[in-house]
């Protein structure tokens, strides 16, 4: 019996190889990426920011609003449950929080992980392949929708696991972010409303 199973397991294997190896490998998906990254001069969209720490029973919940726009300038910006936003344009970073209700350098006022995820956006936005491999090994966990597994390089490990980054099924922009953290917290953002080439108003940046 053990062996018509192991038999049986062998043939199977061998029908699901072919399959495997003609799968897209890790490189086309990121010259498929690119291509829809260059055609798109803006972007914006809702997101909800979902922080779930092992010490709480309830994760910890964020909306706000994400534009991009053609070459380097991107604003993150918080709508509740306290207003606050990271502007990046021009190699210049300036953030506003409604607590304090003043605008500061972002070297001012440093947020690790809302400035994590806003360089992750403009990377992926302006698909800065080169600084994300030289931050990240990469492997491809789904090819349809592009899901891809980044573990960092370097000072970055003690501040992240991993990341896991998903696209919309037609591979035009990110839905969603997941940061796993060494002791086990997740920071998971999801995207939603993305317009894309639509106009934005110059003042935002």
């Amino acid at each position: 019996m053990m062996r018509r199973l192991l038999l049986l397991l062998g043939v199977l294997w061998l029908l699901a190889a072919p399959a495997l190896a003609g799968g897209p490998r890790l490189e086309e998906v990121l010259a498929g990426l690119k291509a829809k990254a260059q055609a798109t001069g803006t972007i914006r969209s809702r997101f909800v920011q979902e922080k779930r720490l092992a010490m709480l029973a309830r994760p910890l919940v964020s909306e706000g609003l994400f534009f991009f726009r053609r070459p380097d300038a991107l604003r993150w910006e918080y709508t509740a449950p306290v207003r606050s936003y990271l502007v990046m344009h021009a190699g210049r970073s300036r953030r506003y929080s409604e607590l304090s209700g003043q605008t500061v350098s972002a070297e001012a006022g440093a947020d690790p992980l809302a400035a994590m995820m806003a360089a992750q956006l403009l990377a992926w936005a302006t698909f800065d392949l080169a600084r994300l491999e030289g931050q990240y090994a990469m492997a491809l966990e789904s090819a349809d929708p592009v899901v891809l597994r980044l573990d960092p390089k370097g000072a970055a490990n003690g501040f992240i696991d991993h990341l896991r980054v998903a696209f919309t099924p037609d591979a035009s922009s990110v839905a969603a972010i997941e940061l796993f953290e060494p002791g086990g917290d997740l920071t998971r953002l999801t995207f939603h409303d993305t317009v894309l080439n639509g106009e934005l108003p110059p003042d935002l940046f």
